[in-house]
């Protein structure tokens, strides 16, 4: 059984794509998705790389290109991580007079208001990203806001499962065939 953040069993997440290159339009579509059910101006999926100590930003959807999400973000110090970090989500209603958060990345670059972000599951069960909405002004979040965002990470975790299931089987598939034409040459 697998533990969450367990490096052990964990895929490379750059096998999969999900840490360089342009979002697979799944991903896109279900970010995008999110959004249009929260009813949001930007939803954001950011990947944790840990050899890079950063979150990669894999897909967005909202705000205008004058409030540009950032590329990555720190593993220390931004809200993103530390849900990725802990694995449990957050709901924060008003960014703005809270102070202690006046410093973070998601208020300094986005002018984030208020925050509601669940973690992403990767194939091995492990958390390995965040799903996050952002609204400019102060938000009272339902629990019926988080549970419409952990339904759509849960739909990007199956859609990483399914993607690391089938770079299972071609692997499989081609180890077999190179086993297969080990077998017939003659020595």
């Amino acid at each position: 059984m697998s533990t969450p953040n367990n490096p052990d069993l964990s895929f490379n997440l750059s096998d999969l794509g999900l840490l360089d290159g342009r979002a697979d339009r799944e991903i896109a579509i279900i970010v995008r998705n999110a959004a249009l059910i929260l009813r949001v101006p930007t939803v954001t999926f950011f990947v944790e790389d840990r050899n890079a100590a950063r979150l990669f930003l894999r897909a967005y959807s909202g705000w205008n290109q004058a409030y540009r999400i950032p590329d990555e973000l720190p593993l220390r110090g931004s809200l993103t991580a530390e849900v990725v970090e802990s694995g449990e989500s957050t709901m924060l209603i008003d960014l703005v007079r809270g102070g202690e958060f006046a410093t973070t990345p998601e208020v300094c670059l986005l002018s984030a208001g208020s925050f509601l972000a669940v973690p992403v599951a990767g194939p091995a069960g492990e958390t390995i990203g965040v799903m996050a909405a952002f609204t400019r002004e102060p938000q009272r979040w339902s629990h019926t806001d988080k549970a419409e965002l952990m339904d759509q990470a849960h739909l990007l975790s199956r859609h990483i499962l399914l993607k690391a299931s089938l770079q299972t089987l071609k692997f499989v598939s081609r180890e077999r065939v190179l086993h297969r034409s080990a077998n017939r040459i003659p020595i």
